[in-house]
């Protein structure tokens, strides 16, 4: 059996109009300026502070903390293949 996913199925977003919740599993993107994230949940994409739900340090410091925490992921991810391919091509190229 797998293990259990700590992250949640969904998040509360800063909509400062009504309770809003995404679902986790589909943001599509997350752009991140001046601690806040702006996501993208929206498969066909979506336009920057009108189709975005936004999530903030200052009022939503667990859910912050949970996409920074995947931002760090990806990063690391992606700086793990880059390396591994730039080896690669070393070896072939010798």
């Amino acid at each position: 059996m797998g293990a259990i996913s700590s992250k949640p199925t969904f998040m509360k977003t800063d909509n400062p109009h009504y309770d809003t919740y995404i679902n986790y599993m589909t943001i599509q993107w997350a752009k991140h300026l001046n601690e806040c994230f702006y996501v993208c949940t929206q498969p066909n994409g979506c336009r920057m502070h009108e189709d975005t739900h936004q999530i903030c340090k200052s009022s939503n410091p667990y859910m912050y903390g949970l996409l920074m925490n995947d931002m760090s992921e990806i990063d690391t991810y992606i700086n793990k293949n880059t390396e591994i391919r730039e080896k690669i091509k070393k070896e072939i190229n010798k």
